[in-house]
Order: C-alpha cells, then structure tokens, then sequence
C-alpha cells in the first residue's frame, strides 16, 4: 500500500494519458505478446502504464524453502527488477526464488518514474516533493500530469504538464525538468 500511494503521481499520469490518448493503465501481457495468450506461467503478467510490467505471485510459498518459486518472461530490451535494480536481458524466460515480501516489478529501460516523496504519506492532495526514479539504457521524456485533484476545472486546461526529460549516453547522462 504504501508503494502504491508513492506511485500516486505516476498512475495519476497514466490515467491522464488513458484519458487523452486511449492507452489503458492496465494491459494484459499477451496483448504485446500473443504466444502467451494460454501458457500458465505467463497469463497472469501484465503491463502497468508505460514503464513497468508486473508478473503477479500466483501460487503457494514452497514450505521448505520459504520462498515461492516464479517463472516469468521478460519482453523485448532490458528491464529492471524495481526493487532491486538487477538487470534482466528480454527475449528470456526466467525462474526466480521470491520471499514473502517480494514481488516480481519490472521497468523497461529508460523509463522515469516519478513517486510522491516521503512528506507525502497518506495525504490526498497533490505530493509537496517528488522522488524520479529513472532506470539507465536509453534517453526517454516522460509528461507529470497534475491538477488540483478536486475539481473539475481541468476540463478549462487548469492543470499542468511537466516534461521530464532523461538524456541517456554510456558514461554521461542529464535530467532536465522543464518549466510547466
């Protein structure tokens, strides 16, 4: 929950672009990569607005080893665990050990994030801080949606746009937030 809470600007944003653009939040994994539609170790994953894809724990913890074993398929590209920050190369099936408190979050490369900062827990109004998580390998633009989160001015463009741009090279990278 709190996760979820911090990645309240991000999924405020891709509701935004669901709305503008008609891209939904939520995507199976097999819309991208139909040879999956039936296999059961892969049905469940799904994709989570533009930067991650998520393969949900389905089955029991293995009493022995205190852990539940998970396979799961990584797309096209790289991708990172979210939590960890490993690097998975795509085109792969993987089999991963995961304790209680672990889940199976990936974002693509060059993907940013942007979270409500720590100030932020358990308010409703728009974040005072932000933390951007940004994931290296490849330059990417990312567009922070807000309004005043209560009415329903934004219908008269009261709202605001932020551009995000993360400029990726091997041994040299920039982030620049641009002027709303």
């Amino acid at each position: 929950l709190r996760l979820r809470h911090k990645l309240i600007p991000y999924i405020y944003s891709e509701a935004y672009n669901y709305h503008k653009n008609g891209i939904p939040i939520i995507r199976p994994f097999y819309y991208n990569n139909p040879l999956f539609y039936d296999d059961e170790n892969y049905v469940n994953q799904y994709y989570f607005g533009c930067a991650f894809m998520i393969s949900p724990i389905v089955r029991p913890i293995d009493n022995m080893i205190e852990r539940t074993i998970q396979r799961f398929y990584i797309p096209e590209g790289f991708w990172y665990d979210f939590k960890t920050g490993k690097r998975f190369y795509g085109n792969h099936k993987y089999i991963s050990f995961y304790e209680i408190d672990d889940y199976p979050i990936f974002v693509k490369k060059g993907s940013i994030i942007p979270m409500a900062g720590d100030n932020s827990y358990m308010k409703c109004d728009n974040p005072k801080d932000l933390e951007i998580h940004i994931f290296p390998g490849e330059s990417n633009t990312y567009y922070l949606y807000e309004d005043d989160g209560i009415t329903m001015n934004y219908e008269q463009g009261k709202y605001a746009i932020t551009e995000i741009d993360y400029n990726y090279r091997a041994s040299n990278y920039t982030l620049i937030i641009r002027q709303v």
